[in-house]
């Protein structure tokens, strides 16, 4: 939980150096959106405070880097990204992938080159040009 000395330098604080702290501190000082905002912005039910086993701490909602680490645990077992999590990923990707100008989603005009002859391409060329089918 602690980060070394030589990535962090000497803290005044203890926590600090810790990795969770930080970035608890740095969502507060950012003044993100707690978890349970963003899922009721995305149209979602929010996880309960029972579910995220939060009751006995004194926010009035979540931190986000918390409420998707707990949510993954809730939805998902851990296994994966939970509702709000996912979407957040998701969407980043997306963007970087809409925002770079080497990448296919930037030119409307891009087509695969094994699209049929009117520039159609569905999920059954995908997995014939995977070999799946």
């Amino acid at each position: 939980m602690r980060l070394p000395e030589s990535l962090v330098g000497q803290t005044p604080r203890p926590e600090f150096s810790s990795l969770a702290a930080r970035d608890l501190y740095r969502g507060h000082s950012v003044a993100l959106p707690s978890g349970e905002a963003i899922a009721r912005n995305l149209g979602l039910n929010p996880c309960t405070v029972t579910q995220l086993k939060t009751a006995d701490l004194t926010w009035h909602e979540t931190p986000l880097w918390l409420y998707v680490l707990a949510e993954a645990e809730v939805q998902q077992k851990g296994e994966r990204l939970g509702e709000v999590g996912g979407r957040i990923v998701a969407e980043v990707i997306f963007e970087l992938l809409r925002k770079d100008p080497t990448s296919f989603c930037s030119d409307p005009t891009w087509r695969p080159d094994f699209a049929d002859g009117n520039g159609n391409f569905g999920i059954s060329d995908l997995l014939k040009c995977a070999g799946v089918v």
